[in-house]
């Protein structure tokens, strides 16, 4: 009940916040200080942390393990398993032109994950990833936008561009909707 009285104020402050945060894009590079795999795999019991060392090597997540936080390798590896599962479940076949669209990406931080899953699972392709985010000037508590932290995230990822705009108003140069996955994947939202 409240939250549909508070639909309409809601709606005008995403209208003045998001045009708002497009025109203000301050936005600083990231610089990270990496943590050590065995670092980030520290606190695993020993067949967890034997485990996530296979998917590493399995999917390509060795940058991620090697200039990322702790946080990002263990998140990554998150995202891995539920990517692989449900490719499992829907004995998904993936073929080996692909491409796909991942909107409402955030601060894309399972990009490497998403971009391993389907490049290595079941064969080897090199997929086309794009990804959006509405709201690329959000800023975090460290003062970073989701566009710097993305861009971050994504940072020698082949094949994979992250697009600060609306999907619905997207028209790049010699991309095609209808080369994406027939399934959408969908981002998390903060």
């Amino acid at each position: 009940m409240i939250r549909r009285l508070l639909t309409p104020y809601v709606r005008l402050r995403n209208a003045i916040d998001y045009p708002l945060r497009r025109r203000l894009r301050l936005s600083g590079s990231v610089r990270v200080a990496a943590t050590r795999l065995d670092a980030a795999l520290a606190e695993l019991r020993p067949e967890e942390a034997a485990h996530a060392r296979g998917l590493i090597a399995q999917y390509g997540l060795e940058q991620v393990a090697a200039r990322g936080r702790r946080r990002d390798a263990l998140e990554n590896l998150y995202y891995l398993e539920l990517l692989v599962a449900a490719l499992e479940i829907a004995d998904a076949p993936l073929p080996e032109r692909l491409g796909a669209i991942d909107v409402g990406v955030s601060d894309w931080s399972y990009a490497p994950a998403l971009l391993g899953a389907l490049t290595r699972w079941r064969g080897q392709r090199t997929p086309s990833i794009l990804g959006f985010e509405t709201d690329p000037g959000r800023r975090y508590g460290d003062g970073r936008t989701r566009e710097a932290w993305a861009r971050w995230h994504t940072a020698d990822l082949p094949g994979v561009t992250y697009v600060p705009d609306d999907a619905r108003d997207w028209h790049g140069p010699g991309r095609r909707c209808d080369d994406a996955l027939p399934v959408p994947l969908h981002g998390r939202h903060r």
